[in-house]
């Protein structure tokens, strides 16, 4: 994995020699492990500083990067493994280092194939931003009909949730938007049970699947991925879309999808 001393110098002793091998065996893991924090800290410095929402900017997933670099480490550490038995146990223990190599090489592959795919969704990401805000100033408001001072806190906090189209920030949540109103999120959440009989969870969420939904009612918007237009409603990943469209709806997405291309065909 790493330059090795070669032992056929006759000056060196071979147990020193064995022992500049490991040394430098574990510099280039120490400067992997350096690396792989290094990137971890770079994302999430860039996930503070992206978590107000901004409809010019998108922001991008790193989830799956800190996965990647989590089994980086573990791949430094059975590197460590392979190297004390290596140089301890001598070349008994050197297909060991096959099963490194092979670790290696799947998280190169998932690194490439991976970012292949986050690049593809946010290039349509780009292009349904430019596009799409026609389609989600019609979304339903949901109000009461009620006029005290509470319901006109209200009416104003679910008016900013429309007009600044906050159901699309993937960070939106019940403390940030109570914090945003200067009131407690247990008020907050009192409030819609009070006013909408659901949860703010639930409300979001059906704002953000009406979203979803009129877009791919759109024929011009079924070019896109369904991963990359759930995002652009709000979700903040693939996985709790399609729960909560199918809970919903009762269908999946793509099954929704279906339909709408049969209407139109």
């Amino acid at each position: 994995m790493s330059y090795q001393v070669t032992s056929h110098v006759k000056k060196f002793s071979k147990p020193l020699v064995e022992s500049l091998n490991l040394a430098f065996e574990m510099l280039t893991i120490l400067y992997s492990v350096y690396l792989i924090f290094l990137i971890f800290f770079k994302i999430i410095k860039y996930e503070k500083a992206s978590r107000t929402y901004n409809a010019r900017k998108i922001r991008i997933s790193t989830r799956w990067i800190k996965i990647t670099l989590l089994f980086g480490l573990l791949a430094c550490l059975l590197w460590v493994i392979v190297s004390f038995n290596l140089f301890y146990k001598g070349r008994s223990v050197v297909s060991m280092f096959y099963l490194l190599w092979i670790a290696i090489s799947i998280i190169i592959y998932w690194v490439g194939y991976k970012g292949v795919i986050e690049l593809k969704i946010l290039k349509q990401r780009e292009d349904l931003r430019k596009h799409k805000s026609e389609f989600i100033q019609n979304v339903r408001i949901l109000k009461s009909d009620a006029t005290s001072k509470t319901k006109i806190l209200f009416d104003k906090i679910i008016d900013a949730i429309m007009v600044e189209q906050l159901f699309l920030d993937s960070n939106l949540s019940l403390n940030t938007l109570a914090e945003k109103n200067n009131i407690s999120a247990g008020y907050l959440s009192q409030l819609f049970g009070t006013y909408l009989k659901e949860s703010f969870t639930d409300y979001i969420n059906q704002l953000r699947i009406e979203a979803f939904k009129k877009m791919l009612d759109n024929k011009e918007y079924r070019q896109y991925t369904i991963e990359a237009i759930a995002l652009e409603s709000g979700f903040n990943s693939k996985s709790n879309f399609y729960t909560v469209f199918k809970k919903l709806t009762s269908m999946t997405p793509s099954d929704y999808k279906k339909v709408q291309n049969f209407k139109d065909s």
